[in-house]
């Protein structure tokens, strides 16, 4: 009996480690009260959420929705007269304040520059 179970528990450790390994973290919060902090979203998120609204500007940060399909994109709305601008990413901590496409070019660029430079 002993010999049966201690495979089953190796085998729990590992599935509990890939899931760990694989949950994104993103950035929670609000710029209505200035909080924002990182946060596990957990091994069925895949994606994290970053919301802009206007004429009120506001910005909410949150893990996506479960199984969403990991894409970088942005999405503007008109939601009866509020624009809305939702950005979905895939990377640890992408929904930051920060625009989210700019560290990619920001980083292509100093790779260009790198390989002239040479």
């Amino acid at each position: 009996m002993k010999t049966f179970l201690k495979p089953l528990l190796v085998l729990g450790v590992l599935l509990a480690s890939f899931q760990a390994a694989n949950a994104i973290r993103c950035y929670v919060g609000s710029s209505l009260d200035n909080s924002m902090s990182e946060f596990n979203c957990g091994s069925q998120i895949y994606t994290c959420l970053k919301i802009t609204t206007e004429p009120i500007y506001t910005v909410t940060y949150s893990c996506g929705f479960p199984l969403a399909s990991p894409e970088d994109d942005c999405d503007d709305e008109d939601i009866a007269g509020v624009e809305t601008e939702t950005c979905i990413c895939d990377e640890d901590l992408c929904n930051s304040a920060h625009s989210m496409g700019v560290s990619k070019i920001f980083a292509l660029l100093l790779i260009a520059f790198a390989m002239l430079m040479k």
